[in-house]
């Protein structure tokens, strides 16, 4: 567990809830809508905290289908394991590999701002992997065939992919 942490005073409800959540599931995951401003996202709050690990970020699918990524994703970290930028994951959605990237802080303001909230303590001094899909055709944002429809769900929040 971080030793500089100090838990943000809740305000409504909801941060009760999520810090009820990292408690007692060492995570909670903030679903938000696509609206007209942009596409729909979730990501992890509570894995640095327990376990020093990178947070997790997957933007541009169903949320149900989101959490369920995320949730197994943290399970892996739960039971040990470790991810990096550029790692290749096969496990998280069948006949799929994702790739994982590091987002890069000038965005958390306008993705991560529960996180933002959560670890105040530790000022935006926290790791966030992006969980990067790839198109039909199995090419990833950053690949010049990659389907210009999906770049527009999926933007990809990392310095350089």
């Amino acid at each position: 567990m971080l030793t500089n942490f100090k838990w943000p005073e809740p305000q409504d409800d909801s941060d009760h809830k999520l810090i009820r959540d990292v408690i007692e599931h060492k995570c909670h995951l903030i679903a938000i809508p696509a609206d007209e401003h942009g596409p729909g996202y979730v990501f992890s709050v509570g894995l640095y905290l327990h376990f020093r690990h990178p947070e997790f970020l997957l933007i541009g699918l169903d949320y149900k289908v989101a959490c369920t990524a995320i949730n197994d994703i943290s399970a892996l970290v739960q039971q040990g394991r470790r991810f990096r930028h550029r790692d290749i994951l096969d496990e998280i959605f069948k006949n799929v590999s994702v790739m994982l990237v590091d987002v890069h802080s000038k965005f958390y303001r306008e993705f991560l701002g529960t996180a933002l909230w959560f670890y105040r303590s530790v000022g935006d001094d926290f790791p966030v992997l992006q969980i990067v899909w790839p198109d039909k055709q199995g090419r990833f944002p950053w690949d010049s065939d990659f389907d210009e429809r999906a770049r527009d769900i999926q933007p990809v929040l990392a310095a350089v992919a």
